[in-house]
């Protein structure tokens, strides 16, 4: 009988331990949860509900002439109504034709060079040779760099006035007998290509590290038999 109730005591305090211990998990999770509702869940939930509407700043609803409407109408009497003008807008602007083009062309381009250049890479420093760990560690350096530095670094890299290649470019130019100046920072054409370049440069590694273990994780045996 004694030792029934030592059991029970003990599967009841173990019940206990396990809710209190519930209970403070929920207590200390509480502030965090809070905050990302706060700051990240309903100012999402917030702008993609009035994205359905032509209330403006402030609150404050404009009629298709621009004059600010006062009365309270709209939907629920909101002073509002429910709109796609908005997202009719957006569709019809230049500026999101141009934004998905440059997003398209950085994404394909960016994306095409880093895996060609990083299969390269990954294909050399597979292969065994004097100092290849060291030449793995150079190689990942410009990964580690956060991307305010690299752009910094990257637009150093193309200066038109003090940058190695800007040195280069007036070194062709003597050469040839013509100028050759590239505006790779300030031409519409030429500064989508430049940050490509900038980009491909700093995560080349991190898609040279992908293949070359990918490479690595292949047998011995397969590679013999092929």
């Amino acid at each position: 009988m004694a030792t029934m109730s030592s059991t029970s005591l003990s599967s009841t305090s173990t019940q206990v331990g396990q809710a209190h211990d519930s209970v403070m998990k929920r207590v200390f999770l509480s502030p965090a949860v809070a905050i990302l509702l706060g700051l990240s869940i309903f100012p999402l939930l917030w702008s993609l509900g009035t994205s359905f509407t032509d209330i403006q700043r402030g609150g404050i609803t404009r009629a298709a002439d621009g004059e600010i409407v006062q009365e309270a109408s709209g939907f629920l009497g909101l002073g509002f109504n429910l709109t796609l003008d908005n997202y009719t807008r957006m569709i019809e602007d230049e500026r999101l034709h141009a934004t998905v083009r440059n997003t398209l062309f950085f994404v394909v381009a960016g994306v095409s060079l880093q895996f060609a250049v990083g299969f390269g890479l990954a294909l050399v420093l597979n292969q065994p040779f004097f100092g290849r760990n060291l030449v793995r560690v150079i190689f990942l350096m410009p990964m580690m760099m956060t991307p305010v530095a690299a752009a910094y670094t990257g637009r150093m890299m193309f200066d038109s006035t003090i940058s190695p290649l800007a040195q280069f470019q007036r070194t062709l130019s003597s050469f040839f007998g013509t100028q050759i100046a590239i505006p790779w920072l300030t031409d519409g054409t030429w500064a989508p290509i430049t940050i490509v370049l900038i980009d491909s440069w700093q995560w080349i590694p991190f898609m040279t590290l992908l293949l070359l273990a990918g490479m690595q994780a292949i047998p011995e045996e397969v590679y013999e038999a092929a």
